[in-house]
């Protein structure tokens, strides 16, 4: 009987680990974004961004920006690859350097984000909109 017992055990161990404990977990800011529109302070008034200039993937907890207009609007994230934290009402990424606080809000395929510091209150950080694509 113990060792009908420990059959049913072991089996019971085996088949109950998922091959999903290293899948990304999917959110609704998961895919890839165009960002529409990057707005902060600036001296000189900036081109506007076309379609395509800049882009986001979001996969779980990292972010890869293409960014094709770096010469020209060299305030915006660099092109590379971040890790990113996102909870129900903010959005960190985290450059190694400086690490960018973001509230956001999510309507429908558009995501605004407007970066208002660690402690959550900058009167005057980056406010961005994309879409999704």
């Amino acid at each position: 009987m113990k060792k009908l017992l420990t059959l049913f055990l072991a089996a019971g161990l085996l088949f109950g680990c998922g091959s999903d404990d290293d899948a990304t977990t999917r959110t609704p800011l998961s895919g890839r974004w165009n960002m529409t529109a990057h707005l902060q302070y600036t001296d000189v008034l900036p081109p506007p961004l076309n379609d395509g200039d800049v882009t986001w993937a979001i996969n779980g907890n990292r972010l890869i920006v293409t960014n094709t207009v770096q010469d020209t609007h060299p305030y915006i994230m660099p092109s590379g690859t971040y890790a990113i934290t996102v909870d129900d009402n903010y959005f960190t990424i985290e450059t190694g350097e400086y690490d960018h606080y973001y509230s956001y809000t999510l309507t429908n395929n558009s995501l605004h984000l407007m970066e208002d510091g660690q402690d959550h209150n900058m009167a005057d950080g980056d406010m961005i909109s994309l879409e999704k694509n």
